[in-house]
């Protein structure tokens, strides 16, 4: 009895496990970057770079807009270390960013390692650009061609309004 319980048991989950599959393989792919996603592009040989757009309605009129450029620079003297930036281009006058923390791992979901996490919190005279750098390099392991950048917690400090947030922004990056 035992048995044939366990051959049933096995009979139906070797359907369900074929009938899965074509259910996924039927499945259209959506090629569209879900919204909480920001894309790195390459720029040039060894540099990547991802804009996050920050919008607040101040009044019926009036909105504060901005846009943060992260980018990630080869180091011209090691193929595997990179240097981290962000500008700030902004239509008011902000003196301040914020992300907690920005982390760089890789894409790994079994062996999963973090290259860099450092919370973002800097404030400055007030302007309508900035550009800034952060405090640590990136080191990635040789071999490496993707890893993950999460800002989480993403925000920016306009004058006329405080502070105003981006969506928790996360992309996977090829290192090429």
């Amino acid at each position: 009895m035992m048995k044939k319980l366990g051959l049933l048991f096995l009979t139906f989950l070797l359907v369900f496990s074929l009938s899965a599959t074509a259910f996924a393989a039927d499945t259209p792919v959506n090629n569209e970057v879900p919204e909480d996603e920001i894309v790195f592009t390459k720029v040039a040989d060894g540099e990547y770079r991802a804009t996050v757009k920050v919008e607040s309605q101040v009044s019926a009129t009036a909105i504060n807009a901005a846009e943060i450029d992260f980018v990630l620079s080869r180091d011209a003297s090691f193929d595997n270390v990179y240097n981290i930036y962000y500008n700030i281009t902004a239509n008011n006058y902000v003196n301040g960013i914020y992300a907690s923390p920005v982390k760089i791992t890789n894409t790994s979901w079994l062996n999963k390692k973090t290259y860099y996490s450092e919370t973002l919190s800097k404030s400055f005279t007030a302007t309508k650009t900035y550009h800034g750098e952060m405090s640590k390099r990136l080191i990635v392991d040789p071999g490496e061609d993707k890893v993950r950048l999460t800002a989480t917690g993403l925000k920016i400090y306009f004058l006329n309004d405080g502070w105003t947030s981006a969506i928790n922004q996360s992309t996977v990056i090829v290192l090429e």
